[in-house]
């Protein structure tokens, strides 16, 4: 109840050079419970007033008069940069270039002209919700090191970037995105390209699979959780930069129940099945993988994709131990085998497929290269 009551005491400020609709949605916003709510349809006041309102969420449209949505996303970044404030943009526009060039300028999620009020209210409630787990991080961000805040900020980027391919985002896949967000604030060591290479990955494989649209949209926002169990790994050995030992090993293949136990028991379709994918993604065709050391089909479909996607990865990416291989060498490691890596690790059906649409992997590495 405390939560809910701080939840409807945030500040939230509309932005619509159209002032009939920004005083609708005010009115609507306050006779939902939310009082705190002051609407502005002159783009050109957007700085001062967000300095002087300090908002939680900005409601905002995209074309309007004197600046339109982008510019005052632009211009409102460097207010931005030391707290979370999410903005919900109001467009009429779903085309896919409108939805990635608001990413990219700082947009959180999105809103289509007419309104749908029941959606309206739950989208506004998640992000209010999100920006509320963001500021209790940040009361503690004493307690993160420097690297952890740049590995945070980037799979913030990463998994904003994931968003601008889909028009509208699903409640269940907000909840995601933002626990994922919340669990890897503390520690992470992968890099933003490698997990939007995974996503891109692991959807690409999938749909060669011929599994179905709505599937694959769970992928594509579960997979990047398949090593959130990381969090769990001591720095000594998560970033250690020379082999190791045999008791370490164990410790570090730890992250699998980790991430399992951190994602498990979720109402939400796509924590689920990230739960899935983190417990099983380094299980082995064969039988030799962990943590279980499941054999065959006995290894959930999810999690043979994403080992192999992970595989692929990790050869094109540089490594203490290893340079960066070129695509044609990763490919054949993984078809062929080199000792380390061998065609019976993974599902026979995957290989196949993988050999079919393997180009869209190189060009997916390419776009996304670190």
């Amino acid at each position: 109840m405390e939560t809910e009551s701080r939840i409807f005491e945030s500040k939230i400020l509309i932005l619509d050079d159209d002032l009939a609709i920004g005083m609708m949605i005010e009115e609507f916003l306050k006779e939902a419970g939310y009082q705190m709510c002051r609407y502005i349809s002159d783009s050109r006041e957007a700085e001062q007033v967000f300095r002087e309102f300090k908002p939680d969420l900005l409601i905002l449209d995209i074309k309007m008069p004197h600046l339109d949505g982008f510019e005052v996303m632009e211009r409102l970044k460097p207010l931005r940069q030391d707290s979370f404030v999410p903005i919900l943009v109001l467009t009429a526009e779903a085309a896919e270039a409108t939805c990635t060039k608001a990413l990219s300028a700082g947009a959180t999620d999105f809103l289509n002209k007419p309104m749908n009020a029941t959606e309206a209210l739950v989208r506004i409630r998640n992000l209010l919700e999100v920006r509320r787990l963001n500021a209790e991080l940040e009361s503690k961000k004493d307690l993160l090191e420097d690297k952890v805040k740049d590995r945070t900020t980037q799979l913030l980027q990463a998994i904003k970037e994931i968003n601008a391919m889909h028009a509208q985002v699903k409640e269940a896949y907000i909840e995601t995105i933002y626990r994922l967000t919340q669990a890897t604030e503390y520690k992470d060591a992968e890099s933003a390209h490698h997990v939007r290479r995974v996503s891109l990955y692991t959807t690409t494989l999938a749909k060669a699979c011929g599994i179905k649209d709505n599937m694959v949209e769970l992928l594509l926002y579960a997979s990047p959780m398949h090593d959130v169990g990381k969090i769990g790994i001591p720095d000594r050995i998560l970033f250690k930069t020379e082999s190791l030992k045999p008791d370490e090993w164990e410790t570090m293949k730890r992250h699998t129940v980790i991430g399992h136990d951190l994602l498990a028991n979720s109402k939400s379709p796509v924590l689920k099945l990230g739960a899935l994918i983190a417990l099983n993604h380094h299980e082995r065709w064969d039988g030799s993988g962990y943590p279980n050391g499941l054999k065959g089909k006995d290894i959930p479909m999810e999690a043979r994709i994403l080992a192999l996607v992970d595989v692929y990865d990790a050869l094109r990416s540089k490594r203490y131990y290893k340079p960066a291989f070129d695509h044609e060498r990763a490919c054949k490691i993984i078809l062929e085998g080199d000792g380390r890596v061998s065609p019976a690790h993974f599902d026979p059906q995957l290989l196949e497929l993988f050999r079919s649409v393997q180009h869209k992997f190189d060009k997916i590495y390419e776009e996304y290269a670190e």
